[in-house]
C-alpha cells in the first residue's frame, strides 16, 4: 500500500510507505557492536517500522505486475540513512501485497552517518534478508575502507561477505588504520609537547 503525499513543483513525487522496509539501510558496513543497540532504542522509540520516504523525478506504478518504478534523481530516505540511485525498483508479492524484492540501479550511494557504501547496483531481498551490492562496489567507515566485486549482507545472521572475481585477477583490498581516533592522537601529541621539558640556552 502506498500514499502519494506531494508531488513537487518540479514534478518530483514523494511517497511514503508504511510496508516497504529497507532493512538493508540499517546494516552498518563495517563492525561497531553498538550500532545495532543505537538503531533498535531509535525503533523502540517510534514504536513501529521506519517509513521510507522516496523522491523521484517520475514514479510508475503497475497494480496487474505489483510493481512500483521510481527513475531520475531518485533519494530514499529512511531514519539517519539514505540512498541516491538512478533508478528504483520495487516489486511485492501477488497475494500478500509485501515487499518481496528492491533493487536499486546506477550510481548508487548509501550514507548511513559516518557509513558510506557505493556501487552500480544494489538489490534488496525480503525473505532471505539479504542485500548484494554490485558495479565496483565499495564500503568505507572513517579512513577504514573494503573494495570487492560484490558485497553481500547477511542482515539477521549480522554478516558482511565480500567476494572476487577470480577470472578477472582482482582481489579484495582492505585498508584499515587500528588505534587511536585521529583526534585523539592529536590531543595526546599536544599533551607531550607541553610536558617536554624546554631546554634553556646557555648563557657565555
Amino acid at each position: 500500500m502506498i500514499e502519494i503525499i506531494r508531488r513537487g513543483l518540479k514534478g518530483k513525487i514523494r511517497i511514503l510507505s508504511l510496508l516497504v522496509v529497507f532493512s538493508f539501510l540499517l546494516c552498518p558496513f563495517s563492525f561497531p557492536a553498538d550500532a545495532y543497540a543505537e538503531q533498535n532504542d531509535w525503533k523502540k522509540e517510534q514504536g513501529k517500522d521506519l517509513p521510507l520516504m522516496v523522491t523521484s523525478d517520475r514514479m510508475v506504478s503497475s497494480q496487474k505486475e505489483n510493481k512500483i518504478f521510481f527513475y531520475g534523481n531518485v533519494v530514499a530516505v529512511r531514519g539517519d540513512v539514505t540512498l541516491h540511485s538512478d533508478e528504483l525498483e520495487v516489486y511485492n508479492t501477488p497475494k500478500e501485497n509485501k515487499t518481496e524484492k528492491i533493487i536499486a540501479r546506477g550510481h548508487v550511494v548509501i550514507d548511513s552517518k559516518d557509513r558510506h557504501a557505493t556501487g552500480q547496483e544494489a538489490t534488496y531481498y525480503d525473505v532471505t534478508q539479504r542485500i548484494i551490492l554490485t558495479g565496483n562496489p565499495k564500503a568505507w567507515e572513517n579512513n577504514n575502507e573494503i573494495v570487492g566485486d560484490e558485497m553481500i549482507f547477511l542482515v539477521n545472521e549480522d554478516k558482511f561477505i565480500v567476494n572476487s572475481k577470480e577470472q578477472k585477477g582482482q582481489q579484495i583490498k582492505l585498508i584499515f588504520y587500528p588505534g587511536e581516533e585521529k583526534g585523539e592522537k592529536e590531543k595526546k601529541d599536544g599533551d607531550m609537547k607541553e610536558k617536554s621539558p624546554v631546554k634553556k640556552k646557555k648563557e657565555r
